[in-house]
């Protein structure tokens, strides 16, 4: 191959290989989707175009919708019916149970599930190097807890006066 001068302030590249995920791509597969999404009974939020619910019993189904990515959630019976829809229609892999989603991490309990921002939050804090403990003094707040997270940063809560 050839090597141009730095110099070069406009240059024309050829491509070699086609590239694929434009946005063109992503386009197409969310108006299929949509399109299929609607034939088997669901309605896309009006607040949200990537929530979809269907109501056609007590138990409503949500799917979320990410990029290429889906969310599902309802009642496991009518969930796999869901899924079976869409797999007959669609190549898909069923990554089970939801751990994470777009660095939000989501925990069963008991009661229902736990949506928590603290993988995201940890990693936004590992990036730009802001792991050390930092204390700033302030006349409006008083530290009321302060407790150690498992990576050793303290998490401090106050209360305003």
């Amino acid at each position: 191959s050839r090597r141009y001068p730095l110099s070069w302030r406009k240059v024309v590249c050829r491509l070699k290989k086609p590239l694929y995920g434009l946005k063109q791509a992503l386009c197409a597969w969310h108006s299929k989707i949509t399109q299929y999404l609607h034939q088997i009974g669901f309605c896309m939020s009006k607040l949200d175009n990537s929530l979809y619910i269907r109501r056609k019993s007590e138990n409503p189904i949500v799917i979320i919708l990410y990029t290429d990515d889906l969310v599902i959630g309802g009642k496991n019976l009518d969930i796999s019916k869901v899924k079976s829809l869409l797999f007959s229609r669609f190549e898909m892999i069923d990554m089970h149970e939801l751990h994470y989603f777009l660095d939000i991490e989501a925990v069963r309990t008991p009661v229902g599930i736990l949506i928590s921002p603290r993988h995201y939050i940890l990693n936004f804090l590992y990036k730009f190097e802001m792991t050390k403990p930092l204390s700033i003094e302030t006349s409006s707040s008083m530290p009321t807890l302060e407790q150690k997270s498992a990576c050793g940063l303290n998490i401090v809560s106050w209360s305003v006066a």
